[in-house]
């Protein structure tokens, strides 16, 4: 599952909470040039924080991929 954001210029913060009861939860941030903001696997349950700085109006992907996972997640951002 994905979603791709426009984001102006400037510092964006995106809050995340996991909560992992069983299988594999992965997430990755990417930027339209391929720039790489975050990238984690095998989430367990946890509560974190990605800043991502950009220079000008872009377009940010975020990606799911859930493997037989039970549980949820949030993902935030301003």
């Amino acid at each position: 599952k994905h979603r791709s954001i426009s984001l102006n210029e400037g510092t964006h913060t995106f809050a995340i909470e996991i909560a992992t009861e069983s299988g594999e939860l992965n997430l990755s941030i990417t930027g339209q040039d391929g720039t790489v903001y975050y990238r984690g696997s095998k989430l367990s349950t946890s509560t974190f924080e990605v800043q991502v700085d950009l220079a000008a109006k872009e377009k940010v992907t975020l990606r799911v991929e859930a493997r037989g996972h039970s549980g949820g997640y949030k993902i935030k951002w301003t």
